[in-house]
């Protein structure tokens, strides 16, 4: 476990990447957990939320196949960045209109622009952590994510029981926001680490 904490040592941006990757994560998942929720009070019927669940994937799936492309050409904080402008403006559009098929694809841009950061975290956290304690700084990173993503989701319960479902995307914009001023490290800031 002492092992586990070298690279944080050795590489202070290890803290940056977590504590971006930890808000990332819990604004993903807490509008995944209501985004169905919201739709079906809109009057979407199980097959559209199956659309919009399958249209989720569908954008993940082609992402993937084309974020190392978007890597190298932009570089990984440029992407990042702009996914998550677009999330921001997804999610203010999810919480205004209120049409249920527009609804539904918005909110699935909405998780797609906010998911799809992962990928670009992965190759950059990994260049800084040995393969002999990989495993142990990878959970150490998961412990300290746990610390934004336990206080933001009872907030959002809370929130949710006060001023309905649409408060949670006002929570996930607020926590994209957050991410565009702490930043994705520059590159530059990686290659000095």
């Amino acid at each position: 476990f002492r092992e586990g904490f070298l690279p944080f040592k050795k590489h202070p941006i290890l803290w940056i990447f977590t504590i971006h990757d930890g808000v990332r994560f819990t604004s993903s998942i807490m509008f995944f957990w209501a985004y169905t929720v919201y739709l079906q009070r809109l009057g979407a019927t199980p097959l559209w939320l199956g659309i919009c669940y399958a249209f989720f994937h569908l954008g993940l799936f082609v992402h993937e196949r084309v974020a190392w492309r978007l890597d190298r050409k932009y570089g990984a904080p440029h992407v990042v960045n702009v996914l998550t402008l677009l999330a921001i403006i997804s999610g203010i559009l999810a919480a205004v209109i209120h049409k249920v098929y527009i609804a539904g694809i918005i909110t699935a841009c909405a998780i797609v622009f906010a998911s799809a950061r992962e990928s670009y975290y992965v190759e950059h956290v990994n260049s800084f952590i040995p393969s002999s304690t990989r495993a142990t700084t990878l959970s150490i990173m998961n412990i300290f994510k746990r610390f934004i993503d336990i206080p933001a989701l009872i907030l959002a319960a809370w929130c949710t029981s006060r001023f309905g479902i649409s408060s949670v995307f006002f929570i996930f914009i607020v926590l994209n926001m957050l991410l565009l001023i702490v930043r994705f490290p520059s590159l530059d800031a990686i290659r000095q680490a």
